[in-house]
């Protein structure tokens, strides 16, 4: 059984992980684009939750030979949708900064990783300015989102940080130590689908 059950994983031994995906974009499309890289044994493209179950901005595609591989991750930070893509082997999935992400540390998050970050627990004091500054150290930020009072303008406790890729944000991620804005410790977290969405 062992054997049988090696023999079945053979083909996932070959993959690129591919980030920063537009949710339309499909399966369909992912292979199409990577048709030219060699032969492609599967696409792992994970389903959102909503209504129109788009993907969760991340994909595994998975080819025959390493030779092939290599031919994906040169794709990266080439377009798909409007999308710069972030491409990765799949085995080494190693970050910009030399630094691997482990399970655990993705599984700690509600959310899969993507460019635009959920802040929690702000003051009611706090600004854009604020976030930017204490944030930008990360990476190029887009934007940076605040919920805020109608009546006052001032923030209701949590924003979002819109990275210009996935790769700044989960930087962010990884630094528990940085997590504070305005003298108060804040909840960093990959933001939702909904959220990535409407920024």
């Amino acid at each position: 059984k062992s054997k049988k059950a090696k023999s079945e994983k053979k083909p996932d031994e070959h993959g690129i992980w591919v980030g920063n995906l537009a949710f339309s974009t499909t399966s369909e499309d992912i292979q199409k684009y990577f048709a030219d890289c060699g032969e492609i044994t599967r696409v792992k493209c994970p389903k959102g939750d909503t209504p129109k179950k788009f993907n969760k901005g991340f994909a595994y595609v998975f080819f025959t030979t390493p030779e092939a591989v290599a031919k994906g991750v040169e794709k990266s930070e080439a377009k798909l949708d409007g999308r710069n893509l972030l491409i990765k082997d799949a085995k080494n999935f190693e970050r910009k900064d030399g630094t691997t992400p482990t399970a655990k540390e993705i599984k700690k998050q509600k959310n899969p990783p993507c460019p635009t970050l959920f802040l929690g627990n702000l003051s009611f004091e706090t600004t854009a300015e604020m976030v930017k500054a204490q944030f930008e150290w990360c990476g190029d930020i887009r934007k940076v989102r605040l919920g805020q009072f109608q009546d006052t303008g001032k923030c209701k406790g949590f924003g979002y940080i819109d990275f210009m890729n996935v790769d700044y944000a989960t930087k962010a991620i990884r630094a528990p130590d940085k997590h504070n804005v305005d003298g108060r410790k804040v909840r960093v977290e990959f933001a939702s689908e909904d959220a990535y969405l409407r920024g």
